[in-house]
């Protein structure tokens, strides 16, 4: 089992990381990725997009233990207003998540 775990791990891991032509950038940066790896799963953002693809009903709610909730802010803003240098093609046909589009609510 901790095989396993460890093999999911690394896997997880190298998935997280910002590909070496947007390390270090400044769309990066304003962003708010400003080491190797994102601050958020890459899952979060497939979700959201699908689900406001979908027109669902539904919000999201951020909570942490620790000193990250700002970077968890920036990098998600970034996304909502189509800023994100990985993950703003997801909402390609939707249009930024910022109030600026009718029927798409703001969600930062």
């Amino acid at each position: 089992a901790k095989q396993e775990m460890d093999k999911l791990l690394q896997v997880t891991k190298k998935k997280m990381e910002l590909s070496p032509d947007v390390r270090f950038t400044d769309t990066a940066a304003e962003a708010g990725l400003e080491g190797t790896t994102l601050m958020m799963f890459p899952t979060v953002f497939h979700c959201v997009a699908a689900l406001q693809r979908s027109k669902r009903v539904f919000a999201i709610l951020f909570r942490s233990f620790g000193m990250d909730h700002e970077k968890i802010a920036h990098e998600w803003n970034a996304f909502c207003e189509m800023r994100h240098p990985l993950f703003s093609n997801l909402l390609q046909g939707v249009g930024p998540m910022d109030g600026s589009v009718a029927g798409v609510p703001d969600r930062r």
